[in-house]
């Protein structure tokens, strides 16, 4: 369902907006800047895990196993293997 709404922006957000989503009317890039914030991932509920004793504390997301160039390349492999 559409419905019709007015609001003030700031012209000089929108133009980036439209500029960073390509996008020529500014009705697309609200609607673009809506769909990127309602598929953001939610991390709260992993968040919320912090201090429970889940995780390892000495857990590095950055570590061995992490499939980041570096991490791959501390394996001896590359993005391109």
């Amino acid at each position: 369902m559409n419905k019709r709404t007015h609001i003030a922006l700031d012209d000089e957000l929108v133009a980036q907006a439209m500029a960073v989503a390509r996008v020529k009317t500014k009705k697309a890039a609200v609607e673009a800047a809506l769909l990127a914030y309602v598929r953001k991932p939610d991390y709260s509920r992993v968040l919320a895990l912090r201090g429970k004793g889940l995780i390892d504390p000495e857990y590095d997301p950055r570590g061995p196993y992490c499939l980041t160039q570096a991490g791959l390349e501390r394996r001896g492999l590359s993005a391109t293997s």
